[in-house]
């Protein structure tokens, strides 16, 4: 007598809360299988396909009892395109994963504005607005600075973080503006700020 059994998990999710485009990080999380008197451990990767080609090991192998785990922020997207969720028994990793395609989230302000309204030289204060993005669903806060480039080199806080709906923040008049060259703003997620503003 054979019997064959199907230990497969269910309802893989993952949501990406790292808000750069081509950065992962977040939770991933599944449902057990409806068989599970074999079943020994869950080990999850992300891969280049929905079969497990060219994995890469998300954190370490879990017992049973536990049905998600981290992928930890500002992980590289690279060519992973699927998380795919293996069982093992006490003889073998399973061949065919249960697995989700990637929707990697990107979440970019548009058009941060400084209107300098301090008359000194040298000196800068006054409103900085921004247009949110697009696809705001995962962005908590902004964090808003004034830097010496584009990509936010030598930053310095303007203020406490904004709550997505607030477009607006003071600078304070008399703010030496050397060597501060750009206003960049970060959006933050419940996991972190973007790396690239």
């Amino acid at each position: 007598l054979i019997f064959d059994s199907n230990s497969t998990v269910l309802d893989v999710t993952f949501l990406d809360e790292d808000l750069d485009s081509d950065e992962l990080g977040g939770l991933v999380s599944w449902t057990e299988p409806g068989e599970t008197y074999q079943l020994t451990h869950y080990v999850v990767y992300l891969s280049s396909s929905d079969s497990g080609t060219n994995r890469s090991q998300i954190g370490s192998v879990m017992t049973i009892d536990i049905e998600s785990t981290s992928l930890m922020y500002n992980q590289e997207e690279a060519f992973h395109t699927h998380v795919v969720v293996y069982t093992k028994s006490l003889l073998t990793e399973q061949t065919t994963p249960a697995f989700l395609a990637i929707s990697d989230t990107g979440a970019y302000i548009g058009s941060p504005l400084l209107v300098d309204l301090d008359l000194d030289w040298d000196d800068i204060g006054g409103p900085v607005t921004w247009i949110p993005p697009l696809d705001n669903i995962l962005t908590t806060h902004y964090d808003i600075y004034l830097a010496s480039d584009v990509a936010g080199a030598n930053r310095s806080r303007i203020g406490a973080d904004k709550a997505v709906g607030i477009n607006l923040v003071h600078l304070a008049p008399d703010f030496t503006k050397t060597p501060y060259t750009h206003v960049v703003i970060f959006t933050r997620s419940a996991l972190v700020e973007q790396t690239t503003p």
